[in-house]
């Protein structure tokens, strides 16, 4: 995998400033490797890293090179001392973690060319870890299906619980959240009488016993509260901040549940999200709003113990507006094909720097492609 960064020359620790390297032979390397003049390319970027040894592209770029050679032993050499020297990331889509994980990812080419199907496995997980990527994903999942699983962005997390009743399962999510446990709100909402939402769809089998929806605090997020014969468990869907009563009034859900004739056995909620809100005025101010569908799939598997994964978003469309600006509306639509053995293949369009399911947690590499989706 090429990487196209641009690179940044310190000085020396001794306090002296070192020659700055030839960028021309950067450039001269990709365009010979472009053309498929791998010896060429190598040549170069060895030339370059002369003036620049811990140059982290440079030696990712002559990894990729040399592999493409089928020099495996500079190949490698030259891909772990990029590896050694980039940054981890710091966030989730932390874009300084780039680097990293593109040359973990010619890491694992590497390895899979010297038959070590096990050590790729673990490179191309390391470099899902530094950052998003489909191809990546897909690659790992045809190497090793259960690390895959495991490592997918939309892998199931068990749910808190069990607890003997909502009200001992809501305290527990104020303490959570730093909130005393016998906090009111709305209209004299309460861990003792949350405020409930309408629940529509089918009855309930074995082993699923019960189910309500709530909402607490702030109204941004939806509650899901399931019983099972040991009791309780919980489920929370953030929606974010800006969807809350402070900032807009609160959020509107409406939820209908459906329970699925699969194994593992599988409760799923539809949910639609509506909000508007008008903060402006006064020549700084801001009006916007959103209309969002998705699912909520929660599942049981061997562990006997509930577990869901991230909320499945289906639409969303957003618009906001400035005082003094043009209102400007983003749309994503995607589709979830659901296969045998946890197989999930999503489709659809997602705008670059558009973040999707709870607090913007996935983008288009995160989502888009082949999934296998394990429930613990």
């Amino acid at each position: 995998m090429r990487l196209g960064f641009a690179i940044v020359w310190v000085a020396l620790g001794s306090g002296l400033a070192a020659a700055a390297p030839d960028s021309k032979l950067l450039d001269q390397g990709r365009a010979l490797e472009a053309k498929g003049k791998h010896a060429e390319a190598i040549a170069a970027y060895e030339a370059y890293l002369r003036g620049a040894p811990d140059d982290v592209v440079a030696n990712a770029e002559l990894g990729f090179a040399a592999l493409q050679a089928k020099d495996l032993v500079k190949a490698e050499a030259a891909t772990r001392k990029a590896i050694a020297k980039a940054p981890p990331p710091g966030y989730a889509h932390d874009p300084a973690a780039k680097p990293r994980g593109a040359a973990l990812f010619n890491l694992g080419l590497i390895l899979e060319a010297q038959n070590k199907p096990k050590d790729a496995a673990a490179a191309y997980k390391d470099s899902l870890a530094a950052r998003s990527s489909k191809v990546v994903r897909e690659k790992l999942q045809k190497l090793d299906a259960a690390t895959a699983a495991i490592a997918d962005p939309l892998a199931p997390v068990k749910l808190a619980g069990p607890f003997k009743d909502v009200k001992a399962l809501c305290t527990a999510w104020l303490k959570t959240l730093g909130e005393q446990p016998d906090l009111t709100w709305g209209e004299g909402g309460s861990c003792g009488k949350p405020d409930p939402l309408k629940l529509t769809g089918g009855k309930l089998a074995k082993p699923f016993e019960e189910v309500q929806v709530f909402q607490l605090l702030a109204r941004e997020n939806l509650e899901v509260a399931i019983r099972l014969a040991d009791g309780w468990y919980h489920f929370e869907y953030q929606a974010g901040p800006d969807r809350s009563s402070a900032h807009c009034g609160g959020t509107d859900f409406s939820i209908k549940q459906q329970q699925l004739a699969t194994t593992p056995p599988q409760l799923t909620f539809d949910y639609t999200s509506r909000g508007s809100c008008d903060h402006s005025g006064n020549g700084h101010g801001r009006s916007w709003g959103w209309s969002e569908t998705g699912t909520i799939a929660i599942g049981i598997g061997p562990s006997g113990k509930p577990s869901a994964s991230k909320v499945l978003v289906t639409a969303l469309t957003e618009w906001e507006q400035d005082d003094e600006g043009p209102k400007h509306t983003t749309k994503t639509t995607l589709k979830y094909a659901h296969g045998k053995d946890g197989a999930l293949d999503v489709t659809g369009t997602i705008k670059p720097g558009v973040g999707i399911g709870d607090l913007g947690a996935f983008d288009a590499d995160d989502l888009l492609g082949h999934h296998v989706v394990v429930y613990p």
